[in-house]
């Protein structure tokens, strides 16, 4: 090739090499001899990889056929890279450090290598500057490689940066077959967790399948099956946000507890939240003990954040207990009431929860029902004025005496229903009971009277 078509050639992979920072560039023997005759190299490393400086740019150059490597009618590859000589250097020395163990097995176990093999292998050293050989076959799903003892040795390396091993590439790529490749090496370890706590089993249960949490538990009995991340969650928490009743049935089986966790709530609760019934008959069966499990914040039972109306009957029908109070004193009877949820609070009363139980405030759920309630209450305490007669709408209550005056009363107080009253008296509740500041709901009938 002439000056000025070297020159030319040279200009136009260039300008390639910009456009597509991975390509690498095929060569035969002659070709290979013929572009590089005149080009100052640089670096060599064990006759296969030289480092050539080529006008304004650097060339990486592999040859895999020179020692029996079997290759595809080329037997020379090329990768380009523009920069500062020191940075070339830096990448020619990585590329080798990923490369060199991937060249070994495919030598030992008479694999083949071409050039989509090394684009692929160039893009993962660009994109994962703490990836080893192993890390990068993984996430090729070039299983062959992993018998090979220069890349089985790497199987547990750990990268840092992107806090993966090999493994967990092949979690993240959710690639089954290059899991199940790895989980059956016997030298594989799992057990070790990444920066933030999470053990393979946390990390499986984001967005890959449920096969693989199969494969996992499976091959390998030293998991532990309630390890807690950083965050204090277990992998069923994880399992039961995203809602994932198989993984969530797979990890109960394999011994999972839903009572475990140092996180601000429990499985139980992440499933009251969701709304996932399923979730919570499927928790309630390995562990019915849950039902009443307090969560770490505020001590809210799952009883207490329901707001499923079948999650609530559900709850009910397994046991929860009615009459449990949380950090602020509150049962969910003083919840449904201060919600002005008459439907619930009648449901809850007929299955006996308790009416008089106080708050941190010494307040009982009539006293919650008393702001606009309490002029009711009052109302239908006077003999001259029938319930039938009172009408509420918001802040406003109007009824009709006895002795025919019709009468407005208006309040800044919240507006609960006279059936909630109505029902709390019916079973029971104490309209004489003390609150903390020794107020009855006379007393504070009298102070929302003066707003």
């Amino acid at each position: 090739m002439t000056s000025f078509g070297k020159y030319v050639s040279n200009f136009v992979k260039t300008a390639v090499s910009s456009i597509s920072p991975n390509k690498v560039t095929p060569y035969t023997l002659s070709q290979y001899e013929s572009e590089y005759e005149n080009c100052e190299q640089l670096l060599q490393q064990k006759s296969i990889y030289y480092f050539y400086k080529v006008a304004n740019h650097f060339d990486m150059v592999y040859l895999p056929g020179s020692v029996g490597i079997p290759v595809n009618g080329e037997t020379v590859y090329a990768y380009r890279f523009q920069g500062e000589q020191e940075a070339g250097v830096a990448v020619f020395l990585r590329y080798i450090e990923v490369l060199d163990p991937l060249h070994l097995a495919c030598m030992n176990m008479s694999l083949s290598i071409d050039r989509t093999y090394l684009e692929k292998i160039t893009a993962h050293c660009r994109n994962q500057c703490g990836w080893s050989a192993a890390h990068v076959a993984a996430a090729m799903s070039w299983r062959e490689v992993f018998l090979s003892e220069s890349v089985n040795g790497l199987l547990n390396e750990y990268d840092p940066l992107s806090g993966l091993t090999p493994l967990r590439v092949a979690i993240k790529e959710n690639d089954e077959e290059t899991v199940q490749s790895l989980v059956t090496m016997d030298n594989i370890k799992a057990t070790e967790k990444d920066e933030d706590g999470n053990t393979v089993l946390h990390l499986v249960l984001g967005d890959t399948s449920a096969k693989i949490l199969s494969l996992l538990l499976d091959n390998l009995q030293s998991l532990d099956v309630n390890a807690l991340n950083n965050k204090g969650e277990s992998p069923l928490h994880i399992a039961c946000r995203n809602n994932s009743m198989e993984c969530i049935e797979k990890l109960l089986k394999a011994g999972g507890n839903p009572m475990i966790g140092e996180f601000e709530s429990f499985p139980i609760h992440i499933a009251v939240n969701n709304d996932s019934l399923e979730c919570v008959n499927l928790l309630y069966t390995y562990c019915p003990n849950c039902i009443n499990l307090p969560d770490l914040i505020n001590h809210n039972t799952p009883i207490h954040l329901v707001h499923n109306p079948k999650i609530f009957e559900r709850l009910c029908e397994l046991g929860a207990n009615l009459d449990a109070r949380n950090d602020l004193g509150l049962t969910i009877l003083h919840m449904k009431v201060r919600d002005n949820n008459f439907e619930d609070v009648l449901a809850l009363l007929v299955r006996g929860a308790d009416p008089n139980l106080r708050n941190a405030s010494g307040a009982t759920p009539l006293h919650y029902a008393m702001t606009v309630s309490f002029i009711v209450f009052i109302l239908i305490m006077d003999n001259n004025v029938t319930p039938s007669s009172i009408y509420i709408n918001k802040f406003i209550v109007r009824y009709t005496h006895n002795l025919g005056a019709s009468n407005l009363i208006t309040s800044r107080s919240y507006n609960a229903s006279i059936h909630i009253i109505r029902a709390l008296l019916a079973f029971e509740a104490d309209p004489y009971a003390l609150n903390s500041n020794q107020h009855s709901c006379r007393h504070l009938l009298c102070c929302n009277a003066e707003r």
